[in-house]
C-alpha cells in the first residue's frame, strides 16, 4: 500500500515504484484521465521535481506503465499454455485456456489494460519488444492447433488476430460494463463458439 510521505527531501521508499503503483490506483478510480505527476507527487508528500530522475513527463509513466503491462500479459499466457500442456488438454482447449487467460488478464489488471493499448498517450516505441510477445504466444498455440487439425492451411498469423480481435473486444466490452455476460461460463462458451465456428 502506497503511503504518504511528509519529507521530500528525505523520501524512504521506492519513489519510481511507487509513482507507478499511485498512478494504478487513479486509473482504477478515476481513468487516465485523472493522471498528473503534480497529483500523484502531492498524494506520495514528495517534490514535484523528485519525479524528474525516474519519469520526467506522464508520458513516459504510461510508457513504463504499459511496457509492464505487456510484461505481465505475456507472463499469463504463457503460464495459461504452460499450465493446458501439462493437463494434457487437446490443443483447441489449449487455445480456449489462451483466451480465459486474456480475459481474466485483463479484469485482475484492469489499470494496465486500460493504458496498454492506449498508443495516443506514450511513445510506443517503449513497448515494441514487449507488445508482440503476448501474440507469438498465441500464435505458436494456433499453428499447434493446426498441427493438429484445425483450421489447416489458414494462415496461422490471421488466425491469432482473429482469436486476440475477440477476446480483446470481450475484454473491453466487460472493462465498459457492457451487459456480454462476464460470468466463467459465458466467456468459456464465447470463445468455444468462435473456435467451431467455420
Amino acid at each position: 500500500m502506497v503511503t504518504k510521505r511528509q519529507n521530500p527531501i528525505h523520501y524512504a521508499g521506492d519513489l519510481r515504484a511507487d509513482l507507478m503503483a499511485e498512478a494504478l490506483r487513479v486509473i482504477a478510480e478515476s481513468g487516465t484521465a485523472a493522471v498528473s505527476l503534480r497529483a500523484l507527487t502531492r498524494s506520495l508528500g514528495v517534490s514535484h521535481a523528485a519525479p524528474k530522475n525516474h519519469f520526467p513527463t506522464k508520458e513516459a509513466l504510461f510508457a513504463e506503465l504499459a511496457r509492464e503491462g505487456f510484461v505481465l500479459f505475456e507472463a499469463k499466457l504463457r503460464t495459461a499454455a504452460e499450465g493446458a500442456a501439462a493437463a494434457g488438454v487437446g490443443p483447441v482447449e489449449g487455445l480456449i485456456d489462451l483466451g480465459l487467460a486474456y480475459l481474466d488478464f485483463a479484469r485482475e489488471y484492469a489499470s494496465h489494460f486500460a493504458l496498454m493499448f492506449r498508443t495516443d498517450l506514450f511513445e510506443t516505441s517503449v513497448i515494441e519488444q514487449e507488445s508482440v510477445k503476448g501474440f507469438a504466444v498465441l500464435q505458436d498455440a494456433v499453428s499447434a492447433a493446426q498441427a493438429a487439425g484445425w483450421r489447416q492451411g489458414e494462415n496461422s498469423h490471421h488466425v491469432a488476430t482473429l482469436l486476440w480481435s475477440v477476446a480483446h473486444g470481450h475484454a473491453h466490452l466487460e472493462a465498459q460494463q457492457m451487459p456480454v455476460g462476464a460470468t466463467a461460463t459465458d466467456r468459456e462458451a464465447v470463445l468455444r463458439l468462435l473456435m467451431t465456428a467455420t
